[in-house]
């Protein structure tokens, strides 16, 4: 599946927490994150608060239908799911960032999607 070029934010090595200051603080040990693999890398934003033994992307929970700053997000990509970090909510759509995905210059990025996109099975609040 081919995404829609969005402005585009690559590290060039794995990130640490001073060259992003996510909105939730890591924890020590998920400072780095897997660029080829969304899971790691909403991992490591959320400072841990993917839910452990998913399996796949497409296995985590949603806890609500309505988008907001901070959130997870899951996608409904075949064959294995797809989870991203929502930046911004604006009237129409959601600006996401992502690793895993398929950028023109590397794994990782950021990308505004309509909030009405028929991918989006939900979002997960991290509490």
């Amino acid at each position: 599946m081919e995404f829609p070029v969005g402005q585009i934010d690559i590290p060039t090595v794995y990130p640490t927490l001073a060259e992003h200051k996510p909105k939730v603080k890591p924890k020590p040990k998920t400072q780095n994150y897997n660029p080829y693999n969304c899971v790691s890398y909403v991992n490591w934003r959320t400072g841990g608060k993917v839910v452990k033994g998913i399996g796949t992307a497409k296995n985590h929970p949603i806890n609500s239908l309505i988008p907001a700053e901070g959130a997870i997000v899951v996608l409904d990509y075949k064959p294995l799911g797809h989870l991203a970090y929502v930046e911004k909510v604006s009237a129409e759509t959601i600006t996401i960032s992502e690793c895993n995905a398929l950028y023109p210059n590397g794994p990782c990025g950021s990308r505004e999607i309509n909030k009405n996109d028929s991918s989006i099975k939900g979002y997960f609040y991290v509490h």
